[in-house]
């Protein structure tokens, strides 16, 4: 018999384990590729064995990311899936909620980088040039959101772990676009 596993959500809310979620976010995940039904089934009962009451989102989406990440050496395609479940736990945290909708995410994602670049200012992380010297708008528009994924999983690990930008708590605030436009910024300067 299989007790109930709640889950503790962002705002401290419970609810109730829903499989079905999970199976979705993997086989968003595992789109395109070669044999995305077993690896939905690889990822979820791999990730299902983790769980306990109480919890919380992010250590969800860590354990699938995980259980991604352990198949990788079976079979390649399990690194993309790792990637992009990665990707949307970064978007999800500094762009906010979004469903899934790709045209959705690249819209919210241009949008949020000038509030994104103001705001790290305003908190004395970034250089006040940052504002001045740019179009914020225009840079925002520029950013090619689907290019996050020709990381490979080391490589966007490594980058959001060593070198993106992270708040008070520690917790990513940047995604891969914002990175590298913060940096391609900031080496203009003095053009």
């Amino acid at each position: 018999m299989m007790t109930s596993i709640s889950i503790t959500k962002r705002d401290g809310s419970k609810e109730e384990f829903n499989a079905d979620k999970i199976n979705r976010s993997i086989e968003r995940a595992a789109e395109g590729l070669s044999d995305p039904i077993s690896m939905v089934t690889q990822i979820a009962t791999e990730t299902r064995l983790t769980l306990y009451d109480g919890i919380t989102t992010d250590e969800m989406d860590l354990a699938t990311i995980n259980a991604a990440v352990q198949n990788i050496k079976e079979d390649i395609e399990y690194d993309k899936v790792a990637v992009r479940l990665l990707l949307k736990t970064v978007y999800r945290r500094v762009v906010g909620e979004y469903n899934d909708d790709k045209a959705e995410l690249a819209a919210k994602h241009a949008a949020q980088f000038p509030i994104h670049i103001k705001t790290q200012v305003e908190a004395g992380l970034l250089e006040e040039r940052m504002i001045t010297k740019f179009d914020l708008e225009t840079l925002g528009n520029a950013l090619k959101i689907e290019r996050d994924e020709l990381l490979n999983y080391a490589g966007l690990s490594s980058l959001l772990d060593r070198y993106s930008m992270r708040d008070i708590n520690q917790k990513r605030i940047e995604t891969p676009q914002y990175f590298w436009m913060r940096v391609a910024m900031g080496l203009s300067y003095n053009e």
